[in-house]
């Protein structure tokens, strides 16, 4: 079972306030809620214990701010259905084919963040 996954099943979790997680070791919330240990069970029953440890505050204008805007917005493209090919969404329910050529063209978004001055720049493609 993907960590994730060990992650979003804690029934505990859902106190934290919609965290951003992404996947591997970082956790993001709106707040700071010290370390905690919450349990949980993997596919084979184990019971897996994943530590959460404050470690400082994303500041604005860092890459760490640039990471979870990123992750929420990886988030909301997933949520909306979006189907991901390298870095780029695209939505396969409004796919047109081209029996001609024997193409699929699939409306897509092309999107980066990029940091600036004002803050956080969104650059979307479509």
């Amino acid at each position: 079972m993907s960590r994730r996954r060990l992650i979003w099943t804690q029934v505990d979790l859902k106190a934290l306030e919609a965290p951003v997680f992404d996947g591997q070791s970082i956790m993001f919330t709106p707040r700071n809620y010290g370390n905690i240990d919450l349990v949980s069970q993997n596919q084979s029953g184990q019971n897996v214990t994943i530590s959460v440890r404050f470690t400082n505050e994303v500041q604005r204008g860092t890459f760490a701010m640039l990471q979870v805007v990123s992750l929420v917005l990886k988030r909301v493209m997933n949520r909306i259905q979006l189907t991901q090919l390298g870095r780029n969404y695209y939505d396969a329910n409004l796919r047109t084919e081209v029996a001609k050529h024997h193409l699929e063209l699939w409306p897509g978004y092309f999107s980066a963040l990029h940091p600036t001055q004002a803050g956080i720049a969104l650059v979307c493609d479509v």
